[in-house]
């Protein structure tokens, strides 16, 4: 009788070896780094750091929160728009009206289409573009689906 690993601990093993391997060359890089002269100030060292990361758009990228909110509320619209032809479900959105101050609702069914980051409706004749970071609240048949 033999010692089995089964696929889970195999996974986990692998993960082990991964990481140990990040760790390895992470502590590599930061050793090479006492080598170089110009770095070991860590004045200069911090600034270049922080240009890198400027430079690269990481931080704008990821730490944006309206961005990640902006997004996020479209693949609901997205998701809407998507069922906008079965016939027993209702949905309607909130959106605060700038004009009226004051929340207003459309129902799926009027909204035209999604451009860029604006819903885009008809009234009167006339195109109406709602900008999606207006939107407060989706509901689906009267239950709240997503809430800003």
């Amino acid at each position: 009788m033999g010692f089995q690993l089964s696929a889970t601990d195999k996974r986990y093993l692998a993960a082990l070896v991964v990481l140990f391997g990040v760790i390895l060359f992470w502590r590599g890089l930061w050793d090479i780094t006492y080598l170089l002269p110009i770095i070991k100030n860590p004045f200069v060292s911090l600034f270049v750091g922080l240009t890198i990361i400027t430079l690269s758009g990481v931080v704008f990228r990821e730490f944006d929160p309206l961005t990640a909110q902006i997004a996020k509320t479209m693949e609901v619209l997205n998701e809407v728009l998507s069922r906008k032809k079965k016939k027993n479900e209702k949905y309607k959105i909130s959106y605060y009206d700038e004009t009226s101050k004051k929340l207003k609702v459309i129902h799926h069914k009027d909204i035209k289409k999604l451009e860029h980051n604006f819903i885009v409706i008809e009234e009167k004749g006339k195109e109406v573009f709602i900008p999606v970071h207006r939107v407060h609240k989706v509901t689906k048949n009267g239950k709240i689906m997503w809430k800003k």
